[in-house]
């Protein structure tokens, strides 16, 4: 459900933010403790270098931390959905921004090793069905593709785990697939 996912997002939001401010803490001690230390400065009142590493340390220092703290709350938000038949997979509502469907013209074993060449990771697979994962390249947000046969043709789910809108990737993964699928007959 939504409410769920938005809640185990704000605990991985929560669990991250723990984590960045028990290493600020950790920073914060071991920089107090280094500007005490003899080889700090070089002549009295008079820094060395390190002093410029801190500066530009602590904001990516903080970035990071911040990155790794969304990253925690996306994989928390976005379970595997543990679909391993055609019956479970939820079609794409009509007005929906984040999931597209395709039928196409080609066999299951073409798809799944297009699917494996195009990096996905296979989550489930049969004769008869196919549910794959591909992750955004900054920020790791899930997608899932989902085929199985249908009338002599193959049909394609895609469709993402989260958000209200995918600014077309979905739609675009099913053109890619096609495409490339139409290439190699």
């Amino acid at each position: 459900s939504t409410q769920s996912t938005w809640g185990n997002f704000g605990f991985g939001i929560f669990l991250g933010t723990l984590c960045l401010a028990i290493c600020c803490l950790l920073l914060a001690g071991s920089l107090s403790r280094w500007k005490r230390h003899k080889y700090w400065t070089l002549v009295e009142g008079t820094t060395t270098r390190l002093t410029l590493l801190w500066y530009l340390a602590i904001p990516v220092f903080w970035f990071f931390n911040l990155w790794c703290t969304l990253l925690m709350g996306i994989h928390l938000a976005a379970p595997d959905p543990g679909w391993a038949q055609p019956s479970q997979v939820p079609l794409c509502p009509p007005t929906t921004r984040n999931c597209a469907e395709a039928l196409l013209p080609t066999t299951m074993p073409k798809v799944v090793a297009w699917a494996s060449d195009s990096g996905a990771a296979v989550l489930y697979h049969t004769p008869g069905f196919l549910h794959c994962r591909f992750l955004t390249p900054l920020m790791g947000f899930p997608d899932d593709l989902v085929a199985f046969p249908l009338n002599g043709t193959v049909f394609g789910v895609s469709r993402s785990r989260l958000g209200e809108a995918d600014f077309g990737v979905n739609q675009k993964r099913l053109d890619h697939l096609l495409h490339s699928l139409s290439g190699s007959s």
